[in-house]
């Protein structure tokens, strides 16, 4: 992707919770990014709340492992999993992913809008960004938005894709099919 132009964008890579807890985590993402030649500030590992509460002082370790090589950490599926908003204190974070679970009907359940919208709030006085998952219509961007959430995911913007695809999107900046083989 750098080669073709597109160099600042950052790649998100979902971590499991046998990796979170695996002692061979940081030795392989020194040897990828050497190999790679990546600036690891392009880079951002996603944890969900669930494995990062599996060994939380283990996690709290990695974490901040993973920061000092400047790579950038994500908690992923926020407010469905082990729900503790401690851990927002203990993890060292640069953003929470909130879950499609509240996006998908923010338009027309007033408690999933108030959870988004006190997430974003809560998230920016904690000075972390905001990603929103499962964006599928013009109204829920907007609203978002209008919230102040920082970025966001789903099918109003891309479905899921190959790299080489990904790439000719990227290109052209033209609608991909909704089906992707």
């Amino acid at each position: 992707w750098r080669r073709n132009g597109f160099g600042n964008l950052r790649l998100a890579i979902n971590l499991s919770a046998r990796q979170c807890q695996g002692r061979e985590l940081l030795p392989r993402l020194d040897q990828l990014i050497a190999r790679a030649g990546v600036d690891p500030a392009m880079l951002e590992l996603e944890i969900t709340e669930s494995a990062a509460m599996r060994d939380p002082e283990y996690t709290r370790g990695l974490l901040r492992q993973v920061r000092e090589r400047g790579i950038h950490v994500a908690i992923d599926d926020f407010g469905t999993g082990y729900s503790s908003l401690s851990y927002l204190k203990l993890f060292a974070i640069d953003r929470i992913k909130i879950d499609r679970a509240f996006v998908t009907d923010m338009e027309n359940d007033p408690n999933d809008a108030a959870i988004v919208t006190a997430t974003v709030g809560l998230a920016h006085s904690l000075g972390l960004a905001v990603v929103a998952e499962g964006v599928e219509t013009q109204a829920q961007s907007s609203f978002l938005r209008k919230q102040g959430c920082d970025e966001a995911q789903g099918y109003l913007f891309a479905r899921p894709m190959p790299a080489s695809q990904f790439l000719d999107f990227m290109r052209t900046g033209k609608e991909l099919p909704a089906t992707v083989p």
